[in-house]
């Protein structure tokens, strides 16, 4: 395994935490708001640590601040970042017992998310030139806390879940200063981050403007113990957030409510808006929270979960979203790999494995990423045997929604790309091979006549883009 990925399943698994101030790298500038200041994004020439102040802050009491890289003034990602789970609960360790595993002060919480690489390599990456937020996560509660809890080990210690909090104002400071109508708006979640990505992404896509849209889901399939889920939100608070109606609260209050549901429920609302998700097959940081979670809870049997068991039931859970929401994509590597979208993982793995070579005709993931950015129709991707039913105790084998073979791929993504490059009137498809460039350059020479012939708004706001540039 990469060493970054062993460096940041230790960092969560116990290791002592960061102690100090954050230490921002050479180049960064630092802006408070408050009554005098806004922190206008006109005042932002460089990347920034905004510290909102007021109600925000983190685990452990200190300020919370959030990085704004300034970019494209409508082009806006905005990405949630890891930072593990702390959580109360009542099984093996006692009646009532708060589990540690979180970021508790900004200073790990950044380093963990603004990485500078991945889609937040902001000069070659598949976001290059995009106005980018980053949430660092130092409350361990999705970003839906609003609560405190004190921690098992005798010290008296009250731990603020002021997530919500946290993302309330990120989100109040981004619609001030994103008004207009965006090109293109990212939303953008990693590790424990894709869970709080799949509970805001519908209240961000709703109060946001924009032409064209993505979600990407990075390293976090909502596979939990059963009967865990409701109540670890309610007691985070989370219940009074207003991404629920009232009928949402009610169940959120009597622990009949998860994340999924809520990103299927957003799936819905937004159909023209493509979701994707990054998984690895046997993710071993899922694994270890997931026992984790089981042991805190008592749930002796589910304390043993495997890789294979964990491929199946993300399998399972992908098929039954995808036969009802055709906008959600999934891309799994091989490997225990976790935390692809902002880590070196993103330029060096496949399908395959996280250091392995493309298979022929399949792209790799940083190809996907790209063209999950730029609008560009994608498939599934799965290395492995296609077809039949999945094989007990293996990962060997790959039934996702379109991931049936190398051809299938490349026939599926070629026919969505021609009908959107066929000229007006022609009753023909034009097939051709440079599929990114070639597209952008064909739409922009001709213009409306082609603007016409698009089959979905989020093909019609790449033209444009391409246009307006």
């Amino acid at each position: 395994m990469p060493a970054w990925s062993k460096a940041a399943i230790a960092l969560l698994a116990g290791a002592p935490a960061i102690q100090g101030q954050l230490t921002l790298p050479a180049g960064w500038d630092t802006c408070d708001m408050g009554p005098n200041n806004e922190c206008k994004m006109n005042q932002i020439t460089k990347p920034t640590l905004v510290k909102p102040h007021g109600a925000t802050k983190c685990a452990e009491g200190g300020d919370y601040g959030f990085a704004v890289f300034p970019g494209h003034n409508k082009k806006l990602a905005i990405h949630f970042g890891g930072g593990g789970a702390c959580w109360e609960a009542n099984g093996a360790l006692g009646p009532v017992a708060v589990t540690d595993q979180c970021w508790k002060i900004l200073e790990g919480a950044w380093q963990f998310s603004v990485t500078g690489v991945g889609v937040l390599d902001l000069v070659n990456g598949p976001a290059k030139g995009y106005t980018t937020i980053v949430l660092p996560d130092c409350t361990g509660d999705i970003f839906l806390g609003d609560t405190t809890l004190t921690t098992s080990d005798g010290s008296g210690t009250v731990l603020q879940q002021r997530g919500y909090t946290n993302a309330l104002a990120v989100k109040a400071w981004a619609m001030e200063n994103f008004p207009q109508n965006l090109f293109h708006f990212a939303i953008v979640g990693y590790s424990a981050g894709a869970l709080a990505a799949m509970a805001w992404s519908g209240d961000l896509l709703g109060d946001f403007k924009y032409r064209r849209a993505t979600v990407l889901l990075d390293s976090y399939a909502s596979h939990f113990p059963p009967d865990i889920e409701g109540p670890t939100l309610k007691r985070w608070g989370g219940c009074g957030a207003h991404i629920f109606d009232q009928e949402w609260r009610d169940l959120c209050n009597n622990g009949k409510i998860n994340v999924a549901m809520v990103l299927e429920r957003d799936l819905k609302k937004f159909p023209d808006v493509a979701f994707g998700t990054i998984q690895g097959k046997e993710d071993e940081t899922q694994i270890k929270f997931y026992r984790g979670i089981a042991q805190s809870w008592g749930l002796a049997t589910h304390t043993t979960l495997t890789g294979p068991e964990l491929y199946a039931a993300t399998n399972e859970l992908f098929e039954a979203r995808q036969k009802i929401h055709p906008n959600f994509k999934v891309y799994y590597v091989d490997g225990a790999g976790h935390q692809f979208a902002n880590t070196p993982l993103l330029g060096t793995a496949s399908s395959a494995g996280m250091s392995a070579p493309s298979p022929p005709c399949l792209p790799s993931l940083l190809e996907w990423v790209t063209e999950f950015f730029a609008g560009e129709p994608v498939g599934d991707v799965c290395y492995g045997p296609a077809g039949g039913e999945p094989v007990a105790g293996t990962t060997d084998y790959c039934t996702i929604g379109d991931a049936i073979s190398c051809g299938t791929y490349t026939q599926l993504k070629w026919a969505a790309a021609a009908w959107t490059a066929a000229p007006a009137g022609s009753s023909s498809l034009l097939l051709f091979a440079g599929l990114g460039v070639a597209f952008v350059a064909l739409a922009v020479a001709a213009g409306a006549m082609v603007y016409r012939r698009l089959s979905t708004p989020a093909e019609q706001a790449l033209v444009e883009d391409a246009l307006a540039e």
